[in-house]
């Protein structure tokens, strides 16, 4: 029984892409997803520091500091 050489090269198929093409999509997709998730964590840690807040937001910094609550929800 003979295997023809197209059979062999069967490539799988992502959003329309085949081959070299679907790999190259998942690694931007992959990298973008990184990229994102590594934002999310500094911008989130950056805006709730008192030091940006009093530089960029005074308003939302005395909110904050006139709350005296031991409840973490407010």
């Amino acid at each position: 029984m003979a295997v023809s050489s197209t059979a062999c090269k069967e490539y799988p198929v992502l959003a329309g892409f085949r081959g070299s093409s679907s790999s190259r999509a998942c690694l931007v997709a992959a990298c973008e997803g990184l990229m994102f998730g590594y934002d999310i964590g500094i911008s989130g840690g950056v805006t709730s520091m008192p030091s940006f807040l009093e530089a960029f937001f005074p308003d939302v910094y005395r909110k904050e500091q006139g709350i005296v609550s031991s409840n973490q929800y407010y």
